[in-house]
């Protein structure tokens, strides 16, 4: 039977399998806690000081995951291009330092299994917060968030698209997508996998190697 929201306290235990255990251990005892009616309150603050401190837990845990994958891949794949060196960008958003490295990891970059497992870990996070955002911003109705074409009529720029990992995630929710990288040999492979793994996207999945400005 449904308890009060208030007494649906848990504990987070050890993680197993990268995820929480949670283990609830008020549920037995609810018709004990409803006799207890004075201390309603306490229970429903206590409630929420679990829920809160989960949120922040999984919050660092994306972080966690977004510094790993600066450090592997380069900023330029999560956009913090404001620690790009100084040398390298007194004009525009590129950094031939980045480009050289993303250019060595053509090779593998859509090997799930491989060096880039982590980058294609952090997309599968990374798309349902798009949608949710544009849910949010009134660009997608929040009733279609679950839909498989939950960004069906949606039209994005991803700048700095590389291999095209979220360009093919995000068009695969039915959005049309212009993913724009100043990286040829990036931009080559986006297009090659577009052609022969991921036909049925092409109708709504373009790529072009210039930056964002000449985009623009």
């Amino acid at each position: 039977p449904p308890t009060h929201p208030g007494v649906r306290l848990s504990l987070v235990l050890a993680s197993r399998r990268g995820g929480f255990q949670r283990l609830s251990f008020i549920r037995r005892f609810a018709g004990v806690t409803r006799m207890l009616s004075p201390y309603y309150g306490l229970y429903l603050v206590l409630g929420l000081v679990f829920r809160v401190t989960e949120a922040v837990i999984g919050l660092l845990k994306l972080d966690l995951v977004a510094r790993a994958l600066e450090a592997k891949f380069g900023n330029f794949i999560i956009g913090l291009n404001d620690s790009r060196p100084k040398e390298d960008a007194p004009t525009d958003s590129v950094s031939k330092t980045e480009l050289d490295h993303l250019a060595k990891m053509v090779t593998f970059w859509w090997n799930k299994n491989g060096p880039a497992k982590m980058l294609h870990t952090f997309y599968q996070v990374r798309v349902p917060l798009v949608v949710e955002g544009l849910a949010e911003t009134g660009r997608i109705s929040k009733a279609d968030i679950s839909k498989p074409d939950s960004l069906k009529g949606v039209r994005i720029l991803e700048a700095g698209c590389g291999g095209g990992v979220l360009a093919e995630d995000l068009a695969r929710l039915g959005a049309y997508v212009v993913g724009v990288d100043p990286g040829t040999e990036m931009i080559d492979l986006a297009k090659r996998h577009l052609e022969t793994d991921s036909a049925d996207l092409k109708d709504r999945l373009e790529y072009h190697a210039i930056t964002v400005e000449e985009h623009a």
